[in-house]
């Protein structure tokens, strides 16, 4: 059962803010959408300290059940696999657009006020929340998502938790560390059977 704020939250998605923020958000977008990218040799060559070899990530736009009039949910299931680790480490999060959603609002932080992630130029942004099958259900990182023409730009610049078990529930969570050259990921559209896999487990059981 998914809680109250996050449906709260899906209904703050108005429409034009998510046209504003591109096609990820729109409303006539499918509602499975996939992105990849398997880095080559000579790119991790060019990049000695890259632990990502690969990334897919599952969008899929959902209507809050039983609602009306409330903006569909934006679930995403992204997917990595790093140097020296043969694993496939997933995470669920939910996203939405925040006009600070790149912005230390802490006011006690020493960086109150600044970009979060100096990757990504903007203040408003595609916030995702990593959590469980529940939305809701605990603080375990964030990132950001840009939608670009072809594909998407995922931007990481922390810790996340991760798992290797096809439901998020079913093993137990490590803390992937994400920074430097692992903070930016460029991923193309893919067709949306290569993370059917991924998207089995952003369905509402």
């Amino acid at each position: 059962m998914r809680t109250r704020a996050w449906l709260i939250i899906a209904g703050l998605l108005l429409p034009r803010e998510a046209s504003a923020m591109g096609a990820l958000l729109r409303d006539d977008v499918e509602a499975d959408t996939c992105f990849a990218r398997t880095y080559s040799a000579a790119h991790l060559a060019r990049n000695p300290t890259q632990k990502t070899l690969s990334m897919r990530v599952a969008l899929r736009r959902e209507a809050v059940p039983d609602s009306i009039g409330v903006e569909a949910m934006v679930l995403l299931r992204p997917e990595t696999v790093r140097r020296g680790d043969k694993r496939r480490w997933k995470a669920i999060a939910g996203c939405r657009f925040d006009p600070t959603g790149n912005v230390d609002t802490q006011a006690s932080s020493p960086t109150s006020g600044r970009l979060r992630n100096p990757a990504y130029p903007r203040k408003d942004a595609i916030a995702c929340q990593v959590t469980g099958e529940t939305l809701g259900s605990g603080d375990r990182g964030d990132f950001l998502i840009k939608d670009v023409v072809g594909g998407a730009v995922v931007y990481i610049n922390d810790s996340i938790t991760m798992r290797t078990a096809s439901t998020v529930s079913a093993s137990t969570g490590r803390d992937v560390t994400f920074g430097g050259e692992d903070a930016v990921f460029s991923l193309d559209r893919a067709p949306k059977a290569a993370c059917a896999d991924l998207h089995a487990a952003l369905k509402y059981k």
